[in-house]
């Protein structure tokens, strides 16, 4: 007699498995449906200006794209004569002041990561634009020529700027990389937030909620920060706390310089000379509490910054540049409590460095 028993227990595994097989099609279907709407949402709403909306308010700046919007308007209003290139850090430096030292109206065309690809791009896109600055200012930040970091995505998807660099077309692979990272992105917890913020201020505007705002001439304020100053409840501890997980990450593969990169901020400055423009180079430098814990932590942030000196020197000795090295405060007699966060120094340490800057006669 051939016993049941098997046929009896496969029956009853297939009773309990089909209820949890349809709980986990729901599930996975559930998430499907959530990813495909922030998705939706966040394209629709656009709040860092990746996908080229305009209906809402950017919340976080392609500071390439805009600034050539605003780079346009400020030149259709009067002589663009000098030009300010380089990174966040070095859009503090306000057009104003320059002006001040040096009669000359400026515009600061820095773009968030600027790298050495970015400044002889944008300076290219400014010389088409029928311009020829009489003064360059380059902010070369620390990780400004370094080797581990491929071009800023939103200067691949930048066709204007793209253009003004020797011929190197995205191959399907590498675009195919850059859509899937940038709609990944939209899924994080940063982005949701600024769906949200951006949303927030299409119902009600208000400037203050901004973290970053540019003026007509290019010159970067942080309306949130300069709230919590005035009410004082800024706390620079706290912002610099908050800031250094991001440069470690930023930092974890210094400690060489690309030589394309030292060759694209080589024709920069050839070509400024050429045009007869004085080049002033200046090593934007991060807080000192960044440097010690970067240092701490294994980075090369000091062995790169020595990379840069020397690229920088015999910049000055074949081009004749002028450099000034404010990746230190001693220089320019910058402060520990001139800043907004780790990386970024405020109005303060921004007027000293420009006063340095332009201190010598043009």
């Amino acid at each position: 007699m051939v016993s049941r028993q098997p046929e009896l227990g496969s029956v009853g595994i297939t009773l309990i498995t089909r209820p949890r097989a349809r709980v986990g099609v729901t599930f996975l279907a559930t998430i499907a449906v959530l990813v495909v709407s922030q998705v939706f949402v966040a394209r629709s709403v656009d709040p860092r200006g990746d996908f080229g909306g305009r209906r809402f308010p950017k919340v976080v700046y392609d500071a390439r794209a805009q600034k050539q919007a605003l780079f346009q308007k400020y030149l259709a209003r009067g002589p663009v004569e000098g030009l300010v290139l380089g990174s966040s850090r070095s859009m503090k430096l306000r057009p104003s002041e320059l002006k001040e030292h040096s009669g000359l109206r400026f515009f600061n065309f820095a773009v968030d990561l600027g790298q050495g690809e970015d400044f002889l791009a944008i300076y290219r896109w400014v010389r088409e634009q029928g311009t020829r600055p009489k003064v360059v200012v380059i902010g070369l930040d620390t990780e400004a020529l370094a080797s581990d970091r491929p071009r800023h995505w939103k200067l691949e998807k930048n066709r204007e700027l793209r253009a003004m660099l020797e011929p190197d077309p995205i191959t399907a692979l590498a675009g195919m990389r850059m859509w899937v990272a940038r709609y990944k992105e939209t899924l994080s917890l940063p982005y949701v937030g600024d769906t949200l913020l951006s949303l927030r201020l299409w119902l009600r505007p208000h400037e203050d909620l901004l973290n970053v705002a540019f003026q007509t001439d290019g010159y970067l304020r942080y309306p949130r920060w300069e709230r919590e100053r005035a009410r004082r409840v800024f706390d620079l501890d706290r912002e610099i706390q908050a800031c250094l997980p991001g440069q470690l990450k930023l930092f974890g593969g210094l400690g060489r310089a690309r030589p394309e990169r030292v060759a694209e901020l080589e024709r920069l400055v050839a070509a400024a000379r050429n045009d007869g423009a004085i080049v002033k180079i200046l090593m934007i430098g991060l807080h000192p509490s960044t440097v010690r814990f970067l240092t701490a932590k294994g980075t090369a942030v000091e062995a790169q910054t020595v990379i840069n000196r020397a690229v920088v020197e015999d910049l000055k000795r074949r081009y004749g540049v002028e450099s000034y090295d404010f990746s230190v405060l001693g220089p320019y007699g910058g402060t520990k409590t001139g800043w907004y966060d780790c990386a970024h120094v405020d109005e303060t340490n921004a007027t000293l460095m420009t006063r340095a800057l332009m201190a010598r006669v043009l």
